[in-house]
């Protein structure tokens, strides 16, 4: 490539993970990319060295990268003297531009994406705002991209942009105190905006759940929000049991403002009724003309304006929550400072420059904007904005101290009298406030404005925390974790229990029993299963919901008192987990199957991915392990719980169960046989729970595989002791594998004389295997002349697994070969070749051999060859359709 050729990343998809992932605990945005021929090209190389200056001309704050040296400046040492790549650079430009946008954030990582082109590359980092972080990346990609095509760069547009969407939208400072103190305490906290434009979050999970939305709680009254929002009837409200407030009244028209002045004289107040943030306004009013302004000022707010008499003195927000004061601020309205040399502009400019300010919320003051409102208040003063004012003289731009206009705020919590502390507790307590901000206007807090000129001003619904918990002078007070405590007193669940399943084969039916058990034990259920979201045992919602996005629909629901979640590998991969941390986690085993998907390549990365669960597991919690199966008991060294451990061999396992058992371990054991009992070990006390006989899912036990599901709904339930034995026995005697209670996982329908068909989804070996041994236990203990298979194979599945399944299926009698509808990247009829192909190889005889790709044909020409003491197998791919179209043709 000669210098004058392009060099360019190209973004090739972008994924994001809102929960624990494969890559982090935090949130995760990943950017897939291609640098192209930037593979060539480290940054120490000459084009791409003026590249690096340009960035760190930019960006200064790259200096404190401190990258693979562990300390400030490695980064930079990265890319000026080792020589580092464009995904590396775009990692960690990525991560300083969504710092800069008010994300504080500090993981990333880039590396190179298994199996494809060495430019591809995958560039990861964590986010707290993902609008944020996808902005950032994005600027990056133009920003990288412009420099390398040596383009005209606006760098303070591209990131003043990246900025306003974070002011957008992140949380505000008030409802980010909140969110804040909820994660100390260890709360869960699901943000209910899908926008995220206003605040509204859920704090805690289904019944337990409670809701804020800025600083108004699932507790505020809605009657007090409309007393407050009413400022004549809160003030009268206040009036009426003795607390002092202005003198005053509401009108309509400009003529009652002047009767009012003339009763209460000037100087006045004049403002919205239902307004707020400051918005129209007008203090200190003293003679007819301004008052005429004030009143129309007003009246672009709301169709009436209060007039009241003025009070002289400060301006002080009392914060009460849970009708207990917590916090005072004395609020300055905005203004500058004079030097003799500037003009008011160019101070206002100067003060903007002040890193404390931002845009909007994002940082602790707002950028003062000068407004008409601003231009009136300084020609009242009898300034321009080319005035200059004399040196340390105030120069005031609005008339209210509100925050979000540029203001200031000085705490003065340890300052306020006791009295004045009653006097707003008990404002709050008449106006029904569960958190109210009380204004009080006075010469000083610290005496009790009941014996100085002062008064309570208004009462404010969702009052901003943002001055008491970022005061520009004195203490911060956390008043978010007041709002916590409230919400949540000492010793109050925020959480509710959850179950967490996983493995390749046996998740749905497990997680039913577990439901069904827990159910029967008094429960309202949230489960997650390949076929549906049910709460308490209704469906809610059809098709495949083992993904983040579906456990996170049943922690929202606030019936729910327990979780019980099938999570798939699918969903891992695609976008994490959709919860922190569970109680009870199990891996019921690792066999192949999505090998050479997703860069899933063996059971390695197999085992790696569902040992997610193990790593989220509470350390007070349970990690159920199989013992059975060797990756399974690798993956326990994942857990920071406990162990139970569960074998249907224990023979094979004594040492490291006796071990377990003397430290006071827990396990479930089978003993073996066709009516072998299922034990719950305590430590060396072992506790009979059930025979396989008395399990009808296992059907008399010839069902192996559902006596190593019921183990594991056994172990669920006991371990944390969410129901007793009974309801554990109980529970499953009256569980069945029927369609009705678990479609789709061994069906088993009686049909003419001692014929069965049997409906399943197998989709890989283990699998088949499974219901092959189940069914040649069917055959020692029934009658039966002929077993015929109706199988097939998804098309994604690597050709070594269909051909393990074809040697598996050799056992029929009679097989018919069909193809699922969705035949996932390979040509119409190739998996049945394929199946067909190893069939002949295990010396199947080829009349023995039926193909038919339409399943619903297949499955018609296997019930009408079905007779008398017959086993008929289906692996079906519609399960609901199979079943219709078999009880229409037994119906028949």
């Amino acid at each position: 490539m000669t210098d004058n050729e392009v060099l360019e990343i190209k973004l090739m998809k972008i994924n994001v993970y809102n929960g624990p992932n494969i890559w982090h605990y935090k949130k995760i945005i990943e950017f897939q990319v291609d640098i192209g021929d930037l593979e060539n090209h480290p940054s120490t190389h000459p084009r791409i060295k003026p590249i690096i200056n340009k960035l760190l001309e930019f960006i200064p704050s790259l200096h404190s990268h401190t990258c693979s040296y562990g300390e400030p400046g490695g980064f930079v040492r990265r890319l000026t003297e080792d020589g580092t790549y464009m995904a590396h650079i775009m990692e960690h430009v990525s991560i300083e531009i969504s710092c800069l946008a008010g994300n504080n954030i500090s993981y990333g990582k880039a590396r190179m994406i298994r199996g494809a082109p060495e430019s591809h590359y995958r560039v990861i980092y964590e986010f707290i705002e993902e609008k944020v972080a996808r902005e950032a990346g994005l600027m990056v990609l133009d920003l990288l991209n412009d420099l390398l095509a040596n383009k005209e760069v606006d760098f303070q547009k591209m990131l003043e942009e990246v900025i306003i969407e974070g002011a957008d939208t992140a949380f505000g400072p008030t409802a980010k105190s909140i969110i804040d103190a909820a994660k100390e305490r260890d709360i869960p906290v699901i943000r209910l905006d899908p926008e995220h434009r206003i605040s509204l979050s859920q704090l805690g999970w289904g019944k337990n759940q409670k809701r804020i939305q800025a600083s108004m709680s699932t507790q505020t009254s809605n009657i007090a929000v409309d007393i407050a929002q009413d400022k004549e009837l809160s003030l009268q409200l206040l009036y009426d049991v003795g607390i002092p407030v202005p003198k005053g009244g509401v009108c309509k028209k400009f003529e009652e403002t002047l009767k009012q002045v003339k009763r209460i004289g000037y100087p006045v107040v004049v403002k919205p009724v239902d307004a707020s943030k400051g918005r129209g306004i007008t203090i200190n009013v003293n003679d007819d003309e301004t008052l005429e302004k004030a009143y129309n000022f007003a009246r672009e707010y709301s169709r009436r304006a209060i007039v009241e008499k003025y009070i002289q003195g400060n301006d002080y927000r009392l914060l009460v929550i849970n009708y207990k004061f917590v916090a005072a601020a004395q609020r300055i309205p905005a203004r500058v400072s004079g030097d003799g040399r500037h003009t008011i502009g160019e101070l206002v400019d100067i003060t903007n420059n002040d890193p404390r300010r931002g845009i909007g919320h994002e940082k602790e003051l707002t950028r003062i904007v000068i407004d008409e409102s601003s231009k009136q208040i300084l020609n009242d003063q009898g300034y321009k904005l080319s005035s200059i004012p004399e040196k340390d003289s105030y120069v005031q731009l609005k008339r209210t101290g509100n925050l979000s206009t540029g203001g200031e705020a000085i705490d003065v919590t340890d300052k306020v009298h006791i009295d004045n502390i009653e006097l707003a507790e008990r404002a709050a307590r008449v106006i029904g406030l569960d958190i109210a901000g009380v204004d009080v206007v006075a010469q000083r807090v610290d005496k009790p404005i009941t014996e100085i000129e002062g008064g309570i001003v208004e009462i404010n619904a969702a009052p901003g925390f943002r001055m008491h918990v970022a005061p520009s002078h004195g203490e911060p007070r956390d008043v978010g974790g007041h709002v916590i405590d409230m919400l949540f007193p000492p010793n109050s669940p925020s959480r509710i229990p959850l179950i967490s399943v996983t493995g390749t084969n046996g998740k749905t039916t497990t997680v039913r029993m577990i439901a069904h058990i827990l159910k029967m034990g008094g429960y309202q259920v949230g489960l997650t299963t390949t076929d549906g979201i049910y709460i308490n045992g209704k469906k809610m919602l059809n098709g495949d919901m083992t993904g983040p996005w579906s456990a996170r629909m049943v922690l929202r629901d606030p019936t729910v008192n327990i979780a019980v979640l099938e999570t798939a590998r699918g969903g891992i991969l695609r976008a994490g987990l959709g919860w922190d941390r569970c109680d009870v986690s199990a891996i019921l085993n690792i066999a192949e199957d999505h090998l050479g998907l997703k860069e899933v390549e063996n059971l390695s990365d197999l085992a790696d991915i569902k040992g997610m669960i193990f790593e989220c597991t509470s350390k007070d919690g349970f990690g159920l392990v199989n013992l059975d199966d060797e990756n399974c008991y690798k993956l326990r060294k994942r857990l920071d719980g406990k162990i139970c451990y569960l074998t249907i061999r224990p023979e094979d396992h004594k040492d490291v169960l006796n071990r377990h058992f003397r430290r006071g371990g827990l396990a479930i054991t089978y003993s073996g046989g066709l009516d072998g009992m299922i034990t719950f070990h305590r430590g060396t006390r072992k506790i009979p729970v059930l025979k396989s006989t008395d399990i009808p899912a296992t059907f008399k036990g010839a069902a192996t595989h559902n006596i190593c599901n019921a183990m594991f709904a056994i172990g669920a339930s006991l371990v944390t002791s969410y129901v007793d034995l009974t309801t554990v026995r109980q529970g499953l005697q009256t569980f069945h594998t029927s369609y009705f209670q678990t479609p789709g996982r061994l069906n088993i329908i009686d049909y003419k004389e001692n014929s069965k068909i049997i409906l399943d989804y197998a989709h890989n070996p283990s699998a088949f295997s499974a219901i092959i041994a189940t069914i040649k236990n069917l055959v020692q203990s029934n009658p039966v002349k002929k077993v015929t298979g109706v199988i097939a194979m998804p098309g994604d599945r690597p050709e070594k697994n269909i051909r393990e399944v074809g040697v598996l299926v050799s056992y029929f009698d009679e097989i018919v070969i069909k193809e699922d509808d969705n035949k996932r990247g390979r040509p119409e009829g190739e998996v049945a070749n394929i199946l067909k192909d190893e069939l002949a190889k295990q010396q199947v005889a080829d009349e023995k051999i039926k193909i038919i790709i339409n399943e619903k044909e297949a499955i018609a020409y296997a019930l009408e060859k079905l007779g008398n003491e017959q086993i008929l197998f289906i692996s079906a791919d519609d399960i609901e359709r199979s079943f219709n179209q078999i009880q229409t043709w037994i119906n028949k």
